[in-house]
C-alpha cells in the first residue's frame, strides 16, 4: 500500500491559494484515506449542524471515495464537484465518479455547485 495525502506523507500541505484563517477555519489532518476516519470531522460538522458535505481533492479512487463513503454512512449528503477531483487515470476517475453518483452521493459540475450555493441549497 502506498499512502496518499495522509498526515506524515507527501502531499498534505494546504495550497497557499487557500487562505486559512485559524480563528474561524477548522484544519483537520487526515490519518487515513477518509477525512472522517480517526479525526474530529464528524464531531465538528455535527456541532455546526452541517448536513451537506462537499468533497474535492486528489485520488478520486482512494481519498475522495473513502470520504464520500463515510459521509454517506454517517447520514450526510455528500457532493463531489467533477472539475475539482482527479486521479492518475481519467478512466479510473470516471468509474469512481459514476459509482459515487449512483450509490453514495451527487456528482455535480462547478456551475451547478455555484448555482446551488447562490440559491442557498448548500
Amino acid at each position: 500500500m502506498r499512502p496518499n495525502c495522509i498526515e506524515g506523507t507527501f502531499g498534505i500541505e494546504i495550497d497557499p491559494m487557500l487562505e486559512v484563517d485559524e480563528k474561524k477555519d477548522y484544519v483537520i489532518r487526515k490519518r487515513r484515506y477518509s477525512g472522517f476516519f480517526g479525526t474530529d470531522l464528524d464531531l465538528v460538522l455535527r456541532e455546526n449542524e452541517v448536513e451537506n458535505v462537499v468533497v474535492v481533492g486528489t485520488k478520486t479512487n482512494c481519498c475522495i471515495r473513502a470520504t464520500v463513503t463515510d459521509a454517506f454512512y454517517l447520514n450526510y449528503n455528500p457532493y463531489v464537484i467533477r472539475e475539482c477531483v482527479a486521479t492518475n487515470s481519467e478512466t479510473v476517475n470516471e468509474v469512481h465518479l459514476t459509482d459515487i453518483d449512483k450509490y453514495l452521493g451527487k456528482v455535480i459540475d462547478m456551475n451547478t455547485f455555484s448555482k446551488m450555493l447562490e440559491e442557498g441549497q448548500l
